[in-house]
């Protein structure tokens, strides 16, 4: 019965702890586009994109980056964001985040724009492709 016990606890901690890694209340599992303008701050998204993906590959990659983002604790105090995103889902509607990108092997941060109370850091490896995307 013990061991029962113990299969199951772990059964329900192991999604929750997983689910917990990604940006909180983002689905990134269905991007369909994602476009990235330079950013003029915190105050509204800019819409004129320099850049918009719908490739497979692309899009892909932005929804790893999504997922693999880790929540950071603590109050934010951060400079203006240098980029904007904006992620459609399938179903129409848009996600839309701030970005700072790091340093080559660096980590880069990322914000929900509506709620700008909370970043993510996104690995290392993540950042390099993204240095390599905005070039």
């Amino acid at each position: 019965m013990k061991k029962i016990f113990l299969v199951a606890l772990s059964l329900l901690v192991i999604p929750v702890v997983l689910m917990g890694c990604q940006i909180d209340g983002a689905d990134s599992s269905d991007i369909v586009k994602v476009s990235i303008s330079e950013s003029m701050g915190f105050d509204e998204i800019n819409t004129d994109f320099f850049a918009v993906y719908e490739d497979e590959e692309t899009v892909d990659m932005f929804e790893e980056i999504f997922e693999d983002a880790v929540k950071q604790d603590g109050i934010v105090d951060i400079a203006a964001p240098e980029y904007d995103i904006e992620a459609e889902l399938g179903n129409g509607s848009k996600q839309q985040y701030y970005l700072w990108v790091g340093e080559g092997d660096q980590s880069s941060t990322i914000m929900r724009v509506e709620d700008t109370n909370t970043i993510y850091l996104i690995p290392a490896d993540d950042t390099n492709w993204l240095i390599d995307l905005l070039k």
